[in-house]
């Protein structure tokens, strides 16, 4: 995870349980954020 607090690491957990698919596709376009940024 990219530095997230605990709270927001629990959270986006509780998120990646109950929305699975969301969650993945957030997290490879947080991803392709991340890489543009850098």
């Amino acid at each position: 995870m990219y530095g997230l607090s605990g709270k927001d690491a629990a959270f986006e957990f509780h998120l990646q349980r109950a929305f699975p698919n969301a969650a993945k596709r957030a997290c490879r376009l947080r991803r392709q954020g991340h890489s543009a940024k850098d």
